[in-house]
């Protein structure tokens, strides 16, 4: 990467798993289980860990440790005398109960998420503090500090490809043309509520699919180490715009693009309806049923996806005319009319004004 990944980077926010991990080398025979998104994680951290080691006690592990991908190389190295650090990055029970009985100490990387057993130890997702301080230190601006730390915090695979050298690794899976469509419909909503009934709706008219196909396709990916979604406590959003925008908007339509208007400004101009009732008595809407069409992340995920289109200074990939800045500048321009024309759609997006003054 550039900046090069310090050892303080890939450790931040991870001192009591530092802790665990120095101990065990220290002094447990137990095999050793570390998760995080990926297996690749796992392992970074663990060389982080050895390498921040007293001098003598690094050099006499490093001399000793190695990362095994396959069957035939790990039987030999287990059959070869001395007890090892072997690291098992494939699955094989039978291999590891061989390496075991011989006295070798082994770690295992196991990625995504689940259960944690006893001895587990979860390196928690990184903490954007820390990589901002590192990345600044390494003469990273200010601004793409914060972005490159709060897309760490949530891919590390993201976070990588953000800073690579190498592009050919800039491609994940869920970039490709089989997957990319239903995917477009995420970056173009930015964030939704699952169980919201008007955000389901609105993502299955923006998809032209039904909200089924939607929330199979996200949590497929979410399910995956490499993800470009988040989602927590029922809230779906991106790990970073920018990067799915560089990856997939190629594979945008000027139909997509249709739709895309036509949602959002239904959704931005989607008075709340506790505005209906007499100002004494709005704080007790939602108790009386008055509740959004949409939910605050739609719109708000709405607001921030016109405010990127509109900072975008390259037209899209295919000859439609138009530019994602005038998409942009339409939506809001529709927005601010209906706007003028009903006070209580100024007063549901005051929050958002400062997004949609950017687009």
């Amino acid at each position: 990467t550039k900046p090069e990944c310090s050892k303080s980077l890939i450790l931040s926010g991870r001192g009591d798993q530092e802790s665990r991990i120095r101990s065990w080398f220290r002094d447990s025979s137990e095999t050793l289980l570390l998760r995080s998104q990926s297996k690749d994680e796992v392992i970074a951290a663990l060389a982080a860990t050895v390498l921040r080691l007293p001098p003598e006690e690094r050099e006499s592990i490093l001399s000793r440790m190695l990362v095994i991908d396959e069957t035939s190389a790990w039987t030999s190295l287990v059959n070869a005398g001395s007890p090892l650090f072997l690291v098992q990055n494939f699955t094989n029970e039978i291999a590891l109960s061989d390496a075991l009985r011989k006295a070798h100490r082994v770690i295992v990387p196991v990625e995504g998420n689940g259960p944690s057993g006893e001895g587990m130890i979860v390196l928690p997702p990184l903490l954007p503090s820390g990589v901002e301080a590192e990345l600044r230190a390494a003469g990273i601006t200010e601004v793409e500090a914060k972005k490159a730390a709060h897309i760490a915090r949530s891919s590390t695979r993201a976070f990588r490809r953000k800073l690579a050298r190498n592009q050919a690794i800039r491609q994940p899976e869920w970039a490709g043309s089989e997957h990319a469509p239903l995917l477009l419909t995420c970056m173009l909503a930015g964030s939704w509520q699952e169980n919201h009934d008007g955000d389901r709706s609105a993502l299955a008219v923006l998809s032209s699919k039904s909200y089924e196909e939607v929330s199979r396709s996200s949590t497929r990916w979410f399910q995956q180490p490499d993800r470009p979604l988040s989602l927590t406590s029922g809230v779906w959003s991106l790990v970073s715009r920018e990067e799915m925008w560089g990856l997939i908007s190629g594979f945008l339509t000027i139909d997509d693009m249709k739709r895309f208007e036509r949602v959002a400004v239904d959704i931005l101009t989607a008075a709340d309806p506790k505005y209906d009732l007499p100002t004494g008595e709005q704080w007790l809407a939602r108790t009386k049923g008055h509740n959004p069409k949409y939910s605050e992340e739609l719109s708000a995920g709405m607001a921030d996806t016109l405010a990127f289109l509109g900072a975008q200074d390259s037209p899209f990939h295919l000859e439609y005319g138009f530019s994602p800045q005038e998409v942009s500048q339409r939506v809001v321009r529709q927005v601010l009319r209906k706007a003028n024309e009903d006070w209580r759609i100024w007063a549901t997006n005051m929050r958002l004004l400062h997004v949609l003054s950017e687009a």
